[in-house]
């Protein structure tokens, strides 16, 4: 496996902190990770699907934003220009550098609105396949977006979560282009408080689910990265 940074320039000019993992043989296929602004990429959820990815021979870019670290505010004007600006740029730049014919788009919460933002732009090609890790049902938006959503798509919940919102659940189930897979107790990071061995079950069977749901082909020994 190799790593590089790819030069996404982002918000007035600012490099976006990313790592692209490339693996020794590649399948044609990328993988994009917007994580929330205080669960990075390298947490279980994220770590697991990208060493299942990398395993079928998928490129996967993680977008590294450090908001937080930054201690700019989680939902401050200033913050979401910057992040929706962020988006669009990994979008663009891995697009221009990888010439995959296969793309999953990988969002957790707050990364699932930047998602959500690039279908509204229309950025998308329809064959884009999405994974939605517990978007916020909250809000109306997002949800309306996940409800529409024509593109094929896994959306991974946890239980308090739903209980919150039935009708907003009840919506994304309409959605036939849309798995909607719910973990019974699991909070906002997919864990369960106090159960760590229950914590680890849902986390193996979250990667389950996302492998079924992406059904990974065995890579091809060519590639066709640029640059």
């Amino acid at each position: 496996m190799q790593t590089r940074t790819l030069p996404i320039d982002g918000y007035k000019g600012r490099m976006v902190p990313n790592t692209l993992y490339r693996p020794e043989e590649w399948s044609g296929h990328l993988a994009i990770f917007y994580p929330d602004v205080d669960y990075p990429t390298d947490w279980p959820l994220f770590y697991y699907v990208r060493l299942l990815l990398l395993a079928a021979g998928a490129d996967v870019l993680t977008v590294d934003y450090d908001y937080a670290r930054s201690n700019q505010s989680r939902f401050g004007a200033d913050t979401q220009h910057q992040f929706l600006d962020d988006v669009v740029a990994a979008w663009q730049t891995a697009r221009l550098y990888d010439t995959a014919d296969r793309v999953t788009l990988v969002g957790k919460s707050f990364g699932t609105f930047g998602i959500a933002h690039l279908l509204m732009e229309r950025m998308l090609p329809d064959e884009v396949e999405i994974v939605w890790i517990t978007p916020p049902l909250e809000a109306a938006s997002l949800v309306e977006t996940l409800r529409d959503c024509t593109r094929r798509s896994l959306a991974v919940i946890g239980r308090p979560a739903i209980a919150a919102e039935e009708s907003a659940a009840a919506g994304l189930m309409e959605n036939v282009r849309l798995t909607l897979k719910v973990f019974e107790g699991a909070d906002e990071k997919l864990e369960r408080e106090g159960d760590v061995a229950g914590s680890v079950r849902i986390l193996a069977e979250f990667v389950e689910t996302v492998s079924e749901f992406l059904d990974l082909r065995a890579p091809r020994p060519d590639r066709r990265l640029l640059g």
